[in-house]
């Protein structure tokens, strides 16, 4: 009898750690970070768009640096990064921004702005699930950059099948 509560509580666990890694990024997950500079509404104050002056060759570059980073739920790090980790960090060390950690947060910063019009540095949003928000960050061609929950931090088309369905919002952050 003990045993089959171990065999369940074990299979319960399994169960939660699955649905975890699948998540990907979530809305929800790791709301607090001492380190954002944005409102308590989640949006960056109005100014200069971040295209302004940027260097694309920069964002190139930190790709690269980035590119094959495990996911990880959570992470900051080149140890294992997640979504809006990835985003986080692009920001802060290409344009010198502090965003909001979360997906969810950052999918309501700056204006919305048609697929159409989308420049580098643009953020894509994307519903993966039920309450998940995905998001990567435009780099010209209908392609972007993001961490992958299943291949870690990689390019993608956003007019790919999978990617063209769960396809929701671009957003331009201002600064």
């Amino acid at each position: 009898m003990q045993g089959e509560h171990i065999h369940s509580w074990i299979r319960a666990a399994l169960i939660v750690g699955v649905i975890g890694v699948l998540a990907g990024c979530t809305s929800s997950a790791y709301n607090s970070n001492p380190y954002t500079t944005s409102n308590s509404t989640g949006h960056v104050p109005q100014g200069a768009s971040v295209y302004q002056g940027s260097d694309n060759a920069r964002l190139r570059q930190h790709y690269h640096a980035w590119q094959g980073t495990p996911h990880k739920l959570g992470g900051m790090s080149k140890r294992g990064i997640d979504c809006s980790g990835f985003v986080y960090v692009t920001f802060r060390d290409v344009y010198g921004v502090q965003l909001p950690r979360t997906a969810g947060k950052q999918a309501s910063l700056g204006e919305k702005v048609p697929l159409r019009q989308a420049q580098v540095g643009d953020l894509l949003v994307f519903k993966t699930g039920f309450k998940q928000d995905h998001v990567g960050i435009y780099v010209g061609d209908g392609k972007f950059i993001h961490a992958s929950s299943s291949r870690g931090v990689m390019t993608s088309s956003v007019h790919s099948e999978y990617w063209a369905d769960a396809y929701r919002q671009t957003r331009r952050v201002f600064f």
